[in-house]
């Protein structure tokens, strides 16, 4: 039996494009990293990432478009991820696939319709604008996307467990970090220090980083078959041939 190696020139070749298509999407998904910047009055301690979008902020449109790419850019990749999570038997194909694309939807919907204020620069304003419909809308669509993006990363995790350690490590954190957000933002309601933005940008930092390693996968999908294979012509049985059984011992 002879092993043959798979040409690492393919590799050579995914690899640039994988990485440049990694940092394109941690990027989209970190926007708020501009506000240091374009918006620098927008605490980043008592700030949630949405009102740099809200419409009486200077430079709204640049985080709305921002944000609407991010999510288009995860529905344009996802035949490409479905096409390979069934060409490697991955369970929970359709499902990862449905609640993936949930959550690019969610960004391009949430930037469609962003709020009409800064709650940390505006307070009082906001206030009376607290139970608006668009507020209600926009939690809405925030809850559906949480949680969609919760069993997505369970259901990655379980699926790749015995075969892409690396997507499945970083879906178990991803896991791991939407825990320990939600458990700090009630410590923080208990302990009365409104510090929600730093949570809520170490999530989105987490979302990019996760969508990154899931949607690149189809370019990593090289790698996996670099290592030693057996081809049909090489072995005995697999070609047809009879084999002596002291061979087979």
């Amino acid at each position: 039996m002879t092993p043959t190696m798979a040409p690492k020139r393919t590799i050579r070749l995914a690899r640039p494009a994988g990485w440049a298509l990694a940092v394109f999407i941690v990027g989209l998904w970190n926007d708020w990293v501009l506000a240091l910047w374009l918006n620098p009055k927008v605490s980043m301690r008592y700030s949630l990432i949405s009102e740099l979008s809200a419409r009486s902020q200077p430079y709204h449109w640049v985080f709305q478009r921002c944000d609407m790419a991010a999510g288009l850019v995860v529905v344009v990749l996802l035949p490409f991820l479905a096409r390979w999570l069934r060409k490697h038997l991955f369970k929970y194909a359709k499902r990862i696939v449905l609640l993936v694309a949930l959550v690019g939807l969610g960004s391009i919907i949430d930037a469609s319709m962003p709020i009409s204020c800064a709650a940390s620069v505006q307070g009082a304003i906001c206030a009376v604008q607290a139970h608006a419909p668009l507020i209600s809308d926009h939690l809405l669509e925030s809850t559906v996307s949480v949680v969609a993006l919760l069993l997505a990363s369970i259901l990655v995790w379980r699926a790749a467990r015995s075969r892409d350690m690396l997507l499945a490590r970083t879906s178990l954190a991803m896991v791991v970090l939407q825990g320990v957000v939600v458990l700090s933002v009630l410590v923080m309601l208990v302990v009365h220090v409104p510090w929600y933005g730093i949570p809520h940008r170490a999530y989105e930092l987490g979302i990019g980083l996760w969508l990154a390693v899931l949607l690149c996968s189809p370019l990593r999908g090289h790698a996996a078959r670099t290592g030693p294979s057996i081809s049909a012509g090489s072995t005995p049985l697999l070609a047809g041939k009879s084999t002596p059984a002291r061979t087979l011992r």
